[in-house]
């Protein structure tokens, strides 16, 4: 067969394959939950998963309903919820409950009944003590001993006032809704997670659109949507309209600089406008064939894009047309001997083998990434991966079909002269070369010595996300909770409700002296009466506390409004049953299946939305190990993310290293020289040092998102000493000549390529993702100064040797 025919059958069979990897890439869904980035052996994954049986686990849709004209809320609250609850979306219901804050008071009435054995005694000598001092006081003989008391009267203080499960739910004091209301909070629990962006997304367009609907309905009501739903909702958008934005502003200016460097490397070539045209589809279907491909291979290997994996899809286009200006710039070298197969090959691979090799040593670099115990880290570099060899293929595919094929300058000898003017000034001024080299490496040196003192790890979650965009439900929202304020709290879950109760004991007689951090701890399961002695021992209890109140009325009259609030719901108690508890209660308490989910909850003393303190906090409670030796693991947001961080924090040095070693032990196995394989790191080497000297100027951080960039500054500067080497092995007596003539220019647009990939990056609003781009920029600027410094390092070496 023809290698015209052979190129034609290749195209087909690809455009095939990039028709099947489009559709199979269409399956892949975007997940940007941090759950999604641990490795599934994590031990707070088995909690954190459990948590997904409760009836409400993520939150919801919640809904703020604001009367403009005073009217109270209360009924038609109800009567808007009984509405909501009938919305569908596709033939499916989209809640499965609502809850209305009211509600909470539902429960007030069996306080009691939720208190703990020890907190109904407290109680009880609380109650007993208070009497017995006014009883005292009522003693004409009776002489205040106390100086610190003798100014103010005696406070009744319950001890069920240090519960948070009993100021939240059964006193309801974080709630300042009743039935006078103007501002009410509901929310409704959807049939579905909130990871389905596809659902949240369909049921949050017909939700804004019922609010209109209501709006008109009632005039005088404003209705503002939020929750949980919502913020993963907009944080989702949010990560794809910026890596969106991002990718838009690096093609864009792939697209000028492509047209500019066609130009100028046609120049005198009679290159024709419409080549121009050609060549620019020819290289964007490589670069986005190859990217789909890539994906669609992915596909088979996991069926998700996590947030580190979304990243690079900024990032790839510009990276992967470093091998495609490789290649162009070699098709105009000389025309390829397509007289046979043999030909081709012989004579397109034979010239592009310093390509091959840094494509390979990149690729296999960063998918040295697999091996990491980070699932971010695995996909990354096997996308990266995939992503790479695919491209290097589609592109010896397709530049062979470019009708510019094969045109070369009419003037070559006089644009050699031209470019070589810069390159025999350089090699002229050796001994000033050997001057200045060491001196710039020195302070290069002593820069990066003080920078490496100031590195520093950025521990902060809320420095790298967006700042919240300003709502009216989150300003409502400040109406409608009041009162007492906790930190995020931590879950665990236990097999029974017995093991639930010894947990809950267990942390809570340690939080003065094991569990120093913990403020709270609170249980439904170790509360609620778990069989029908313990509601028995629990009533006898009760019914002693009602006889003292009951005893002793008068002399409870002067006790303050909290304890009077206590004594009046004391007075009116009634057992709770599970039918009659408020869905609050339900849904956060219960699994789907109805049954109490043996559940203790943990309230840290401090915020854990810096990671550093959040890796403290799990390190100290997020593990508890009883007397009998069970081991229990705790699970929220808060855990997840520092479990990531640790774990991002502890494989920093793997994600330097390990591509480090992987292209060293390549280049020693093809050069078979340790002097070839050192020139060829050392611009890698000497970036290092570069960017440890910016530290010591700029101050910047190394942070969850940016730590993805150094294997992609490995790969990067490896390239450019490949084709140092080359050059030093094949041109050894003109070395720098055409180096800097030849190679040094393509090198520099590669990189441009590359930094205009990362370019987009700067211009959205995503601090982490920024940071992204400025350490990629700085990074590769100086692979490329760090390889001309080399360059001239190697010259000057090689000429006091020969």
């Amino acid at each position: 067969m023809k290698p015209r025919n052979l190129l034609i059958v290749f195209i087909l069979i690809y455009c095939a394959l990039f028709a099947y990897a489009l559709n199979r890439s269409m399956n892949l869904e975007f997940n940007g939950e941090l759950i999604a980035l641990l490795p599934t052996e994590n031990v707070h994954l088995s909690t954190y998963r459990e948590l997904s049986r409760l009836n409400n686990s993520e939150g919801g849709f919640d809904l703020i309903i604001r009367s403009d004209d005073g009217d109270y809320l209360v009924t038609k609250a109800k009567a808007i919820t009984v509405d909501i609850l009938e919305l569908k979306d596709q033939g499916a219901k989209i809640f499965r409950a609502a809850e209305l804050e009211n509600d909470l008071y539902d429960i007030r009435y069996s306080a009691l009944y939720l208190m703990t054995m020890d907190e109904l005694d407290a109680t009880f000598e609380d109650l007993k003590e208070y009497i017995d001092q006014k009883k005292m006081e009522e003693n004409p003989f009776y002489v205040e001993m106390d100086e610190d008391t003798s100014n103010g009267e005696n406070e009744l203080e319950i001890a069920a006032e240090s519960s948070v499960l009993l100021e939240e739910v059964s006193n309801s004091r974080r709630y300042s809704i009743n039935e006078d209301s103007t501002v009410i909070r509901v929310s409704f629990i959807p049939d579905f997670v909130k990871s389905d962006y596809n659902k949240v997304e369909g049921a949050y367009n017909i939700l804004l659109e019922k609010a209109g609907e209501l709006e008109q309905q009632y005039p005088h009501l404003d209705f503002f949507w939020g929750g949980s739903y919502v913020s993963q909702y907009d944080k989702i958008n949010d990560i794809q309209y910026s890596v969106s934005k991002a990718l838009i502003i690096g093609v864009l200016s792939l697209f000028l600089f492509l047209i500019g460097y066609m130009l100028y490397v046609n120049r005198g070539t009679g290159y024709k406008p419409f080549y121009i045209i050609s060549d620019l589809i020819i290289v964007f279907f490589i670069l986005f064939s190859g990217f789909v491909i890539s994906l669609g291979i992915s596909s088979f290997l996991f069926d998700e894009i996590n947030v580190f994996t979304g990243i690079i899809f900024s990032i790839l286009f510009g990276i992967n047309l470093d091998y495609i200006l490789h290649v162009y710039s070699i098709n105009k070298k000389g025309v390829l001997d397509t007289s046979g197969l043999k030909g081709v090959v012989s004579s397109y691979f034979s010239s592009t083998k310093p390509i091959i090799l840094s494509c390979l040593t990149t690729g296999l670099a960063i998918m040295s990434l697999i091996f990491a115990d980070f699932d971010g880290f695995r996909h990354f570099g096997m996308i990266f991966f995939i992503n790479i060899i695919v491209n290097l293929i589609s592109t010896y595919l397709f530049l062979l079909v470019s009708p510019s094929l094969g045109k070369q300058a009419d003037d070559e000898q006089e644009d050699e002269a031209i470019s070589s003017s810069f390159a025999d000034k350089v090699s002229a001024n050796r001994s000033l070369n050997r001057m200045l080299l060491p001196g710039i490496l020195i302070v290069i040196g002593g820069f990066a010595f003080f920078g490496s003192s100031h590195l520093s790890f950025n521990f902060s979650f809320s420095d790298l996300e967006p700042e919240s965009k300003p709502s009216e439900f989150r300003d409502l929202s400040g109406e409608v909770n009041t009162g007492a304020d906790y930190h995020e709290p931590s879950f665990y879950i236990t097999d029974t409700i017995e093991e639930s109760k010894e947990l809950f004991d267990h942390i809570r007689n340690g939080l003065d002296n094991s569990y120093t951090d913990i403020e709270r701890v609170e249980s439904f399961s170790a509360r609620y009466p778990a069989n029908e002695k313990e509601f028995e021992t629990k009533k006898e209890k009760i019914d002693s506390i009602l006889g003292l109140i009951t005893r002793n009325k008068d002399y409870l009259e002067s006790a303050g409004d909290e304890a009077r609030e206590f004594i009046d719901i004391a007075l009116a108690t009634v057992p709770p049953t599970v039918e009659n508890l408020p869905k609050y209660i339900r849904n956060r308490f219960f699994f789907q299946d109805g049954s109490i989910a043996p559940m203790v909850i943990i309230y840290p003393k401090m915020s854990l939305s810096n990671g550093e303190t959040s890796i403290m906090f799990r390190k100290s409670s997020g593990t508890m190990i009883l007397d009998s030796g069970r081991e229990y693991y705790a699970a929220s947001t808060s855990i997840i993310a520092s479990s990531i961080l640790e774990l991002l924090i502890n494989e920093s040095t793997y994600l330097f290293l390990t591509p480090m070693l992987t292209i060293v032990v390549l280049l020693l196995v093809y050069y078979r020289s340790f002097k070839d394989t050192l020139i060829a790191v050392a611009p890698l080497l000497l970036t290092f040092m570069m960017l440890l000297g910016l530290k010591l100027i700029f101050r910047f951080d190394i942070n969850l998102y940016n730590v993805i960039v150094f294997p992609i500054i490995i790969g990067v500067g490896a390239d450019n000493g490949i084709h140092l080497v080359d050059s030093l092995k094949n041109y050894r007596k003109v070395f720098l000549p055409h180096f800097l003539k030849d190679k040094f220019p393509v090198l520099s647009a590669c990189s441009v390529t590359t930094i205009l990939g990362f370019m987009g990056l700067l211009f959205i609003d995503h601090p982490g993702m920024e940071s992204i781009g400025d350490l990629a920029i700085a990074g590769i600027s100086g692979t490329l100064l760090s390889t001309f410094l080399i360059s001239l390092v190697v010259e000057s070496f090689r000429s006091e040797t020969e």
